[in-house]
Order: structure tokens, then C-alpha cells, then sequence
């Protein structure tokens, strides 16, 4: 598979010691579970609570980026910057939807291994 922002599956293979059903096991729990998070950060986004939007995009982040999702990563790091400086919630909704764009693409990267 050829490595994108959307799955960097090189690099996560060389963190696993190239164990895909670990990886595949890992992504797929990640993935039963993103529905629901991602819901609570929209609606973090849509309350105005900066707070829990630094706090559930720090966690999605985290993930994500241990996943090799690195473009997922990369807009969870700026909702996060947005809940932690209380920055503009309405750029915030954008990278919300981006998100689960984003995700949706690594969901389809996980599915061609």
C-alpha cells in the first residue's frame, strides 16, 4: 500500500514490527468508537465549549496519529488550538466536517489492507 496523509501504513508497520492483524484490530476499535466522538465534538462545536473541544480533539488526535492518520491528526491539532485558545468556533464546524472526511478516507485506506 502507498502511504498517504491518510494512512502513513509504512510508518505504523514500522512501529508494530509489520504486525498488520494488530494494526487492523487497532484501527477497526478506533473506528466502532468514532461515531460517537466525533458527535461530541460537534456538538462541543456547536455549544461553544471550548473546553471539551480541546479535550476530545486532543484525544482523537492522539489516536489518529498512532493509527498513521496523520491528515485526520493534523486537523484534530487545529481544533484543538481552536478550544485551547478559544478561537473562532466557526472555522472550528469546517474542520469538523473535514474530519469525518478525513476519517471516512482512512477508514477506506484500512479496508484495502
Amino acid at each position: 500500500m502507498e502511504d498517504s496523509k491518510d494512512l502513513m501504513f509504512s510508518e505504523v508497520m514500522e512501529r508494530l514490527d509489520g504486525d498488520k492483524e494488530f494494526f487492523l484490530e487497532l484501527a477497526t476499535e478506533f473506528l466502532l468508537g468514532f461515531k460517537a466522538s466525533w458527535e461530541k465534538l460537534k456538538r462541543a462545536v456547536e455549544a461553544g465549549e471550548h473546553e471539551v473541544v480541546d479535550f476530545q480533539a486532543h484525544t482523537l488526535k492522539s489516536a489518529l496519529a498512532n493509527l498513521g492518520a496523520v491528515g485526520a491528526a493534523e486537523i484534530c491539532g487545529e481544533l484543538e488550538k481552536i478550544g485551547r485558545f478559544k478561537g473562532d468556533l466557526g472555522v472550528a464546524a469546517g474542520l469538523v466536517a473535514g474530519l469525518w472526511e478525513a476519517v471516512g478516507r482512512f477508514e477506506v485506506g484500512v479496508g484495502r489492507l
